[in-house]
């Protein structure tokens, strides 16, 4: 009797510990099996659904890749704020961080400050390096930022340079490794802005030249462009003088004021760069409405407004709007998937100026 007992204990006993393994096994099971359930935001990731659908807000801007980054990418954009120009550029910008930031992507305006020099330009390249962004685009008016440009992009960070660029690439004196430029021909404008003024004054009188800096390839490209065409095809045209502004509005009108002192039968200003609208000033505030004009460039709201009046007689755009935003798109469809811009055989995007004159700005630019 008491060695039945005693085995039907020790099978009890057998039972419970052969249970209690049994269940030890399926408890380590079960996190396996938690592991091997898919994780639906890394399987979706690159799902079609996933990729925000965003329109563009105008009409000649490129569109992000239909494709998503493994992070969150950061782009600046290094520009300056001296004058109204700057505005459209300044509004592309932001333009382009609320669309990109759809794409997990942030983009940063920096100012790189008040006066355009190498100087400014380089320790803004310097500290975007520093920072690591992903990629930049930049203004680089000044000779002597390529190199630096440069270094970026062998540090692995893709630049786009926009607007104006140094001389040093155009020379052959340093290759650019910038994925592109962006911009107008400056030569090409200024020789565009040459036979307007051939036109507006008949191939004959006074003019006056404000250009922006001397020491800005863009600005000397455009300055020269223009008296290359004058000499050339109007003889009987006299430049009475080429005056620096430092594209600041109140240079512009003061020297126009001296102009017209000088040569009160003066028939027009070819304004080369920034601040130039001071000149339409001066024409207005001497009452010389229709007899006296500015040839100019950009279309911002102020020119806008001499146009309609009368006192710009001509204006060829930039596109500082369309080519800001671009740039940054451009930087994120490279990054992002490989793209290359479709430049020319130089690396450029060249875009053609479009003229405002009194007879078609309400038409471009309905009130």
């Amino acid at each position: 009797m008491k060695k039945s007992i005693l085995m039907i204990i020790l099978v009890c006993m057998i039972s419970i510990l052969f249970i209690g393994c049994n269940s030890k096994q399926e408890t380590k099971k079960e996190p396996e099996t938690k592991k091997e359930q898919p994780n639906e935001n890394v399987n979706n990731k690159d799902d079609g659904d996933q990729i925000p659908d965003v329109e563009l807000p105008r009409k000649g801007l490129i569109e992000a890749v239909k494709k998503l980054p493994e992070k969150k990418i950061k782009l600046s954009y290094l520009g300056y704020k001296n004058n109204e120009f700057w505005i459209p550029v300044e509004e592309g910008v932001l333009a382009a961080k609320e669309y990109l930031k759809n794409f997990n992507c942030d983009v940063e305006w920096v100012i790189m400050g008040e006066d355009i020099n190498a100087e400014n330009c380089i320790a803004a390249i310097e500290t975007t390096i520093t920072k690591k962004y992903d990629g930049f685009a930049i203004v680089p008016i000044n000779d002597g930022t390529f190199e630096y440009m440069n270094k970026a992009v062998d540090r692995g960070i893709p630049v786009v340079s926009v607007i104006a660029e140094g001389s040093e690439k155009a020379s052959g004196l340093i290759e650019s490794k910038a994925l592109a430029f962006m911009g107008t021909d400056a030569y090409a404008a200024g020789q565009q802005a040459g036979k307007l003024i051939e036109e507006l004054t008949g191939g004959e009188g006074k003019i006056g030249v404000i250009t922006g800096y001397f020491t800005a390839p863009q600005h000397e490209a455009r300055r020269m462009g223009a008296v290359d065409y004058l000499e050339e095809n109007c003889p009987d045209i006299d430049i009475i003088a080429t005056v620096e502004n430092q594209d600041d509005t109140l240079l512009a009108y003061s020297a126009a004021k001296d102009f017209f002192t000088k040569a009160p039968d003066l028939k027009l200003i070819y304004g080369c760069a920034g601040g130039a609208q001071g000149a339409a000033e001066a024409i207005k505030d001497l009452g010389l409405k229709g007899k006296a004009g500015l040839v100019c460039y950009d279309h911002i709201p102020v020119n806008i407004d001499y146009a309609r009046e009368g006192y710009i007689w001509a204006a060829l755009d930039q596109q500082p709007y369309e080519n800001s935003f671009n740039a940054l798109v451009y930087l994120y469809n490279n990054i992002v998937a490989g793209e290359e811009p479709p430049v020319d055989e130089n690396g450029d995007i060249y875009v053609t100026p479009t003229v405002m004159t009194p007879d078609n700005v309400d038409e471009l630019y309905p009130e």
